[in-house]
Parts: structure tokens; C-alpha cells; sequence
């Protein structure tokens, strides 16, 4: 009787903790990282500016890491750009600077709270090169365009050789993959690369 009961309890136990553990797995909402590109309607230009917004959806802050910080200056150089052109053709984007490194150079990093959002303002075409299928300033006619980006966070110990004697990187960065939607819009000039020297 009492092999009975403890093998009743046992499934009962276990029974109710599938349960609880399903219902906590269907009310925490997985981790998760979005980035859209949006146009940047504060511009006070007459060609397109963008921006990339990025938004924490998890319960606890994230930590990304960017690109480089070249003497005091950030580089988002982790987050990539494609352009589809007026024929469908797909430009994949690499931004102009720096040209050379004059400085000391580290991580850029941002830290998202719960819930928060970053704003990486102020992309300007001009400032990108093609590189497929040859490096080259973009040239673009007048038409209707596609913009998307893709982040992919890793760690910057992977990236940086660490000064004899100083500690590595200590936080945990966010590892993985986004993609955004896709943004339209259209050039009503064509734009092509003018030399600001």
C-alpha cells in the first residue's frame, strides 16, 4: 500500500512540475534582438538620410558589441547594409572610413536596458562603397530602392589582441544574428560620389 502511494505521489509531482515548467516557458518571452532601418525625417537634406534603430525585447539588458572605437570616434562597422537597385541587383555596403587608423583603438560597445532602445542616426549612402562586384563609389540613377541591414553581435576578445597584463573583456555580449525588414524608398536624382577634397 505504502509502494502504492509514493508511486501515485511521485507521478503527481511530476505530472504538476511539466505543468508549471510549460507554463512558465509559454509566459517568458524568448530572447531577442530587433534592428530596423527608418528614415531619418529630422534630415534637413534633399537626399535620403537613415538610421538604424535597435530594441531590447528580452527581460534583461543586453550588451552589443558594435565595431571599433578609432581615436574617440565610434565605427558601427558590425552592422552590414544591402541595397537592391533599380534592376534588382544587390549591392552589399562597407562604410568609406576611417580610411586610417591615427590613435589608440578599442571596442565600441552599447549596453540595452530591458525594454530599451539605441539609435545609430545618420546613414548617408554617399558615405558607403559597393564592394560586389568590385569596390566602387556608388553610382545610383533615379528609381526605387531597397535598404536593409543585418547585425551579427560576437565577443571582441575575438578581435582584439589584450595588452600584456590587462584583463580580457569581462562582460557577456549579446552572440547572434538579426536582419531587419526592408525599407523602400525612391532617389528622384540620381546620386553618384562627389570628391570632397
Amino acid at each position: 500500500m505504502r509502494l502504492l502511494v509514493r508511486c501515485h505521489l511521485a507521478v503527481i509531482l511530476v505530472a504538476a512540475l511539466l505543468v508549471s515548467v510549460k507554463s512558465i516557458g509559454q509566459e517568458t518571452p524568448p530572447d531577442t534582438l530587433q534592428i530596423e532601418v527608418v528614415r531619418d525625417s529630422g534630415a534637413q537634406t534633399a537626399g535620403p538620410l537613415f538610421k538604424v534603430e535597435m530594441r531590447n525585447k528580452t527581460n534583461h539588458p543586453l550588451i552589443l558589441y558594435l565595431g571599433l572605437n578609432v581615436g574617440g570616434k565610434d565605427y558601427a562597422g558590425e552592422i552590414k547594409f544591402s541595397l537592391t537597385d533599380v534592376n534588382g541587383r544587390v549591392h552589399h555596403l562597407v562604410k568609406r572610413d576611417p580610411a586610417y587608423i591615427a590613435g589608440r583603438m578599442g571596442a565600441y560597445s552599447v549596453t540595452l536596458p530591458v525594454g530599451g532602445t539605441f539609435e545609430l542616426p545618420a546613414i548617408d549612402l554617399e558615405d558607403y562603397w559597393s564592394y560586389e562586384p568590385k569596390i566602387a563609389a556608388l553610382e545610383l540613377p533615379a528609381g526605387r530602392y531597397s535598404l536593409s541591414a543585418e547585425y551579427t553581435g560576437h565577443n571582441p576578445n575575438d578581435d582584439f589582441t589584450i595588452e600584456k597584463g590587462k584583463p580580457p573583456f569581462h562582460e557577456i555580449f549579446w552572440i547572434g544574428t538579426v536582419h531587419s525588414g526592408t525599407l523602400q524608398f525612391e532617389l528622384a536624382l540620381p546620386m553618384s560620389y562627389k570628391d570632397k577634397r
